[in-house]
C-alpha cells in the first residue's frame, strides 16, 4: 500500500512539474490594462465609487443621527478600497 502511494506522490510530482510553465501563463495579461484605466485614481469609476460611499455615509448619518459611525464607515471603506488597490496591482 505505501509503494503506492510513494508512485502516487511522485507521479503528482512530476505532473505539476511539467505542467508549471503552463500553470504560471497569466490568462488576463490582456485585460489588466483596460481594468487599470478604469479604476485609476482619476477615472469617472473611482470617483463613482467614491461619490456612492460618501452618498451613503451621509445617509446613514443624516437617517441614524451616528455622524461618528458614518464618517468612521466611509474613512474604512475609502482606507480598504486603497489598500485593495494597492494589493490587486492598480
Amino acid at each position: 500500500m505505501s509503494t503506492k502511494l510513494g508512485v502516487l506522490i511522485i507521479a503528482t510530482g512530476v505532473v505539476l512539474a511539467i505542467s508549471q510553465p503552463a500553470l504560471a501563463a497569466d490568462i488576463f495579461a490582456g485585460s489588466k490594462t483596460v481594468i487599470k484605466e478604469n479604476a485609476d485614481g482619476d477615472s469617472g469609476l473611482y470617483m463613482g465609487m467614491t461619490v456612492a460611499g460618501l452618498g451613503s455615509a451621509a445617509l446613514g448619518g443624516f437617517l441614524t443621527k451616528n455622524w461618528g459611525g458614518a464618517i468612521g464607515g466611509f474613512v474604512t471603506g475609502m482606507i480598504f478600497a486603497n489598500t485593495a488597490m494597492a494589493i490587486v496591482g492598480l
